[in-house]
């Protein structure tokens, strides 16, 4: 599938090393650049003796965001290339995601990704925009992938979503080395796609497609490149079992590091240094009342009035309250 033509408009800022160019891709609304900017920077500062281009595929961008892009080129000495995507196919997406109302159209971006950078990537490791890497990620291009078309990392639940999904392992798809050539030659995007918009509901949506789309074309790399750092658990105080030394934290779940209820978690405070020092350092936290899904917005009610509780704070009261009128509301 020629994904290429579905571009509007393409920002390339700064001028690529001619030599071991690394390529990392995101995803995501232009809503989701204050996050994008502050992984990218941990990526960067954990890497500085790497030469980065960065593709970020997207819908629009505001020009505050080209300006701090610019001055991140220029004060890394990486490259950075947008690739905005057409409106009206965005519109023909919208229109059958609200057919299919489990899948997000930003989503799709990451499929549609591959496709787009194939003219000019051999390589790319993809990553979610909840990231924060706090050390060297060189590893994925020293390896050889042989006859697979991705390095990818084992979900925590893995046996039970692999017997979900009828595969052989199941990996969290937050984190992906992918070779764009065999991914092309094997029309990946096309499969996922049809995958994607057929009868069957996926409970976690394209990850499930892209587990059965790659199974059996995948190397595993170790846990720490993709650890998967559930803050509602955490911040519960209830275990996790985490890697030694991590490269990379994943933030799963509905919890956030952006969210005003994370400040206190150690990995917490490792982001917002990289925030602080990032250009998007002035983004505010997001408050609670802000969150629009009611599955989350009861889920971070509790984690407040848990650690309110802690401290013996009154304001728990109110956090407390407001998660029982959610469950009661919604029969959470």
């Amino acid at each position: 599938m020629d994904c290429y033509n579905i571009v509007h408009k393409e920002i390339h800022i700064g001028t690529p090393k001619q030599l071991e160019n690394k390529n990392i891709m995101f995803c995501g609304d232009s809503k989701y650049f204050k996050y994008i900017g502050v992984t990218l920077t941990s990526v960067v500062e954990s890497n500085s003796d790497s030469n980065f281009v960065f593709h970020i595929i997207c819908d629009d961008v505001e020009d505050d965001d080209i300006n701090k892009f610019q001055k991140i080129a220029k004060t890394y000495g990486c490259t950075i290339n947008l690739y905005l995507i057409e409106t009206a196919y965005i519109d023909k997406l919208q229109k059958a995601v609200n057919k299919e109302s489990h899948i997000n159209v930003a989503g799709l971006f990451r499929i549609i990704g591959f496709s787009i950078l194939e003219k000019t990537v051999d390589k790319v490791l993809y990553m979610d925009a909840d990231i924060l890497v706090v050390g060297s990620i060189n590893e994925f291009w020293k390896h050889s992938l042989d006859e697979n078309e991705a390095i990818v990392i084992q979900d925590d639940t893995g046996t039970q979503e692999a017997k979900r999904v009828g595969v052989e392992k199941y990996f969290n798809s937050g984190v992906m080395f992918v070779d764009l050539r065999k991914w092309n030659a094997k029309k990946n995007t096309e499969k996922c796609l049809q995958l994607l918009f057929s009868d069957k509901k996926w409970v976690f949506v394209d990850q499930d497609v892209l587990n059965i789309v790659l199974n059996g074309y995948c190397k595993w790399f170790a846990p720490k490149y993709n650890c998967l750092y559930n803050l509602n658990r955490v911040l519960l105080n209830k275990h996790i079992t985490l890697p030694d030394f991590p490269v990379i934290y994943h933030f799963i779940g509905a919890t956030k590091p952006w969210h005003i209820c994370a400040y206190n978690d150690a990995v917490v405070k490792e982001y917002m240094r990289i925030k602080t020092i990032s250009l998007w350092f002035d983004n505010k936290l997001v408050d609670v009342e802000e969150i629009k899904d009611i599955k989350h917005k009861w889920t971070i009610f509790k984690i407040m009035s848990y650690q309110m509780f802690k401290q013996s704070n009154i304001k728990s009261l109110y956090y407390f309250m407001k998660y029982l009128q959610l469950k009661m509301r919604y029969r959470l």
